[in-house]
């Protein structure tokens, strides 16, 4: 599959500065952008600062005492400070997520778009009875599981068992 031209190109975090505010973006072609708002602001604008990288998420929320509205802040001392001398923290690997356990009468519901409160309605049953059997802490009656099987169309020695979702 060949990349899009945006795809293949440096992202960069730009300090775009409008008197006593600031924005805070990201783009690709910040040099673009900047004309963007020079040519329908009604103030001067400068850029202060250019980093390679998407930084803008983790930006946003250091300055989160500072933000205004969408990508605007105030021009405040930390941002100021952060402009004179930026250091961004590098992002941490994140460990993959982990590995889902649900029975397989919960699985089984979820794959055919059934809710709680339809399938224990089909299988006369109060919806809080079902969700406690899903989530292992009532175990069913033989009559109850039989209905849960006749609907689901799954033996009902397999329903209960734990399956591992990726």
């Amino acid at each position: 599959m060949a990349a899009r031209a945006w795809e293949s190109e440096l992202i960069q975090t730009y300090f775009i500065a409008a008197r006593d505010r600031i924005k805070i973006g990201k783009s690709s072609q910040v040099d673009v952008r900047f004309k963007t708002f020079a040519t329908v602001s009604a103030e001067p604008l400068k850029i202060l600062l250019v980093l390679d990288g998407d930084h803008e998420q983790d930006l946003h929320q250091r300055f989160h005492a500072d933000h205004i509205r969408g990508e605007w802040f105030m021009l405040s001392q930390a941002i100021k400070d952060f402009i004179k001398n930026p250091v961004v923290i590098p992002k941490p690997q994140l460990p993959l997520p982990p590995r889902r356990r649900m029975t397989r009468l919960e699985f089984e519901r979820k794959d055919r778009k059934l809710s709680q409160r339809v399938l224990a309605s089909l299988c006369h049953l109060h919806q809080p009875i079902l969700s406690q059997i899903e989530r292992g802490i009532r175990t069913p009656t033989t009559e109850q599981l039989q209905h849960l099987s006749e609907v689901l169309h799954v033996q009902a020695s397999e329903l209960l068992k734990d399956v591992v979702i990726k």
